[in-house]
């Protein structure tokens, strides 16, 4: 369930100041399939081809899931692309530069959208 996952991330251990080794919990097969296919609908129809070029799971403002992992998709420029592999596990909670986003986010009870942002 989704309250196991936030348990689970929100007891990954910190491996820097900003990063929690989420690997055994965000990785499992099951769970990335089921993130993969919600997030691949929610993309495709969303109409923002271009504009929506990232989605993630971020159970305890701890980023878990990410889709597409490397977008090449949505960049028309030849060898432009976007590696998401290195936000997982980023607990965005323990980064200065994005805890108020998280902040927000956890405070409301609708959803939030947040960005552009540049990334690190």
């Amino acid at each position: 369930s989704f309250q196991q996952l936030v348990a689970q991330v929100d007891s990954a251990p910190l491996v820097s100041g900003t990063h929690r080794n989420v690997t055994g919990i965000c990785d499992r097969p099951e769970l990335v399939e089921r993130f993969n296919k919600i997030a691949f609908t929610l993309k495709s129809t969303a109409g923002m081809d271009g504009i929506l070029v990232n989605l993630q799971l971020v159970p305890d403002a701890v980023v878990c899931l990410t889709y597409p992992l490397n977008n090449t998709e949505d960049f028309e420029e030849e060898g432009v692309f976007l590696d998401s592999s290195g936000v997982v596990g980023h607990d965005l909670l323990s980064d200065p530069a994005r805890s108020f986003i998280a902040e927000t986010t956890l405070a409301s009870d609708q959803l939030v959208v947040a960005g552009p942002l540049t990334l690190k």
